[in-house]
């Protein structure tokens, strides 16, 4: 996720594992220093690494705003945060 957002320093919150360790899914919050700015988004990595890893548009992700909620909202009905 650091090299995916280009900060090797970025941070990360709320961070929690759905699933098992050959099909699930880990995802949270990254804090990141984009340009001059510290911005921050969700985050979304599959551990089988099918797809992804996916960040929220605005920290050099292509996805779409509306692709990105789809993901977080039906692959990870149990996040509970």
């Amino acid at each position: 996720m650091r090299g995916l957002v280009n900060d090797p320093a970025a941070t990360f919150l709320h961070v929690q594992l759905t699933g098992d360790s050959s099909t699930g899914q880990t995802c949270g919050d990254i804090t990141a220093k984009i340009g001059a700015f510290t911005k921050g988004a969700r985050f979304i990595v599959y551990i089988d690494n099918t797809v992804g890893p996916f960040v929220e548009p605005g920290m050099g992700q292509s996805m779409s705003q509306a692709d990105f909620d789809w993901a977080w909202d039906e692959r990870l009905p149990q996040r509970g945060i």
